[in-house]
């Protein structure tokens, strides 16, 4: 996969979720979700991150450089989050350390790190859903897989496709505002008189997108049927069926067992 900057795109490949039907990997970013929420425990949540990064090595075949350049600034304030939480809850347990004369315990900090890290996990859960689905295959799937109205199911489309469309105007806007002598000011003050600079033309620009579009749609007679027929269909087939099975089944088998108590997914106070 090619690094441009443009990390919530679709990057076509041969790797094996390219393959995979877009249902069965929203099956399986929805259930690494409930996995990630089900659980408080460190341990716990570093193996859930710790097989999505495998499936995002081995069956998605990214690079590390674009995952660290598609998550950096997320990870970035996950760790933000531990620390301020690690602050900021009661302390309980074992002391881990002291610093700044403030006890880092273990139930506290291993707690604060399991919450950032599930958000963590979540986020790079959607990363490797768009960089390896095609919106318009999605929208198709959804339509005849799962009976949803063709209307709805392009909202998807839509939505996947115009993220980074807007991610690359406002890189051509910079570039346009730097020929025309307009540089970036530093500082916080800086930063807000820069970004109002860019969103002004941004949003005229989204506009024209906007309206496009829908005289593109409106010229192509969609939404004057009630369905629509589609040529290429990527169907779920067997093994997508085995596995959205089996990540449904280990959900429902892992919430049960935190049902009864029989894993412990709370630190005791």
């Amino acid at each position: 996969m090619a690094h441009d900057g443009s990390f919530l795109q679709y990057r076509s490949g041969n790797s094996p979720l390219h393959k995979l039907d877009p249902l069965t990997k929203l099956a399986g970013m929805l259930a690494f979700s409930f996995l990630a929420f089900g659980t408080y425990i460190a341990w716990m949540q570093s193996l859930v991150t710790l097989v999505v990064l495998l499936i995002a090595f081995i069956f998605g075949r990214f690079r590390v450089r674009d995952l660290i350049a598609a998550t950096w600034f997320f990870g970035i304030a996950c760790v933000g989050f531990i620390v301020i939480q690690s602050f900021t809850l009661p302390s309980s347990g074992p002391v881990l350390f002291r610093l700044f004369g403030h006890s880092f315990t273990t139930n506290t900090t291993g707690y604060a790190y399991a919450v950032g890290l599930r958000i963590y996990t979540i986020y790079l859960v959607s990363i490797i859903f768009i960089r390896t689905t095609s919106p318009r295959d999605l929208a198709v799937s959804i339509t005849e897989g799962l009976k949803v109205p063709y209307r709805i199911a392009y909202s998807f489309f839509v939505a996947m496709r115009m993220i980074p469309l807007m991610q690359e105007e406002m890189a051509v806007i910079r570039a346009a505002q730097q020929v025309r002598g307009m540089g970036r000011r530093k500082g916080i003050r800086g930063q807000l008189q820069n970004l109002r600079q860019l969103m002004l033309p941004l949003l005229v620009r989204s506009m024209r997108e906007a309206g496009t579009l829908v005289h593109s749609m409106e010229s192509r007679a969609f939404g004057a049927f009630p369905t629509r027929t589609f040529t290429d269909v990527n169907r779920m087939k067997t093994k997508g069926k085995a596995i959205t099975l089996a990540l449904l089944a280990l959900v429902v088998v892992w919430y049960v067992l935190v049902g009864l108590n029989i894993i412990h997914t709370q630190y005791i106070q």
